[in-house]
């Protein structure tokens, strides 16, 4: 009996000491560090030069440990970390995440991720359990958001115009807004009724790759103004482009002119925020003003 109270002494001190021993190694292996280089620019705020293009979301399914229940406000990510060994810092997982995939939306712009944070959400709230023994559970979820950001300064409004003048011998010029000569074509026996209603056809009848919404057409003042919406695709996602036009036809001269043009991600109508996009969108107006001139002036019509 005596042996045995010895022997438990014995396991419970050498318990004890091998504990200390563990916890002394832990102290001694332990480090504080800060995040890499690379990813410090994505925890500062937003800065003077730069504007706000997007915001990006990573949701880390039940990688959560916070229990009580509560949603927090986002936390900024970054500040210095203690970890074991050679760890690296635990923000940088999701800072890695955050940037590959703002890169995926914008994989052709100079963009940054800035002000980088994370947030405890809860949501399905449930009672589980059986009988008398029950409790409430719920999801926790860790999510990281940032924005994206650009240094390109925003692109002008998006606009394009033509116009056909007719001169002596009924030879039209088609004049682009900035007063160039696009080329000519032939109104021999083409009346201004004619024109009107060749525009009005084309635009209900042989619709160009987006789609047209007449909102007015009023023959005696010559005038149709609808909207052309279209898409573009960047990065996997697909944004609307739409763009009001009015076409206006009088005895010696045509025109067409597009102007508001907005972009739209799901929500409301904004601005078109990157030149590249301002760009794609310019040439798709060109190409519908240049069909639907080739429609009207066409002999063969």
């Amino acid at each position: 009996m005596g042996n045995s109270k010895k022997m438990t002494r014995n396991l419970f001190r050498f318990a004890k000491c091998t504990t200390l021993l563990f916890v002394v190694y832990l102290l001694s292996s332990c480090s504080t560090i800060q995040l890499a280089e690379r990813y410090q620019g994505m925890v500062v705020p937003v800065g003077s030069g730069e504007r706000i293009i997007d915001r990006v979301l990573i949701l880390r399914a039940n990688q959560c440990t916070d229990d009580t229940r509560r949603n927090h406000p986002p936390m900024r990510l970054g500040g210095d970390a203690t970890v074991i060994g050679d760890g690296r810092h635990p923000h940088e997982v999701g800072l890695r995440s955050l940037m590959a995939e703002a890169q995926r939306r914008f994989p052709n712009e100079q963009i940054a991720v800035r002000d980088a944070r994370r947030y405890h959400f809860h949501n399905n709230h449930r009672r589980e359990g059986q009988g008398q023994t029950t409790w409430i559970a719920f999801d926790c979820h860790l999510r990281y958001i940032a924005y994206v950001v650009t240094a390109e300064p925003m692109p002008a409004p998006v606009t394009h115009s033509e116009t056909i003048t007719v001169t002596e011998g009924q030879v039209g010029n088609i004049v682009a807004s900035d007063g160039s000569v696009l080329g000519q074509i032939s109104f021999a026996q083409v009346t201004r009724g004619d024109l009107y209603r060749r525009a009005h056809n084309w635009l209900t009848d042989a619709n160009p790759r987006g789609t047209v919404e007449i909102v007015s057409a009023q023959f005696d003042l010559g005038r149709i103004t609808g909207r052309y919406v279209f898409t573009i695709a960047n990065g996997g996602i697909t944004y609307s482009i739409s763009s009001f036009f009015t076409i206006d036809v009088h005895d010696a001269r045509a025109q067409i002119r597009f102007e508001n043009t907005v972009l739209r991600r799901g929500g409301a109508p904004e601005p078109i925020f990157l030149q590249s996009f301002a760009n794609i969108a310019h040439a798709e107006l060109v190409t519908f003003t240049d069909a639907l001139i080739s429609r009207i002036t066409s002999p063969d019509w």
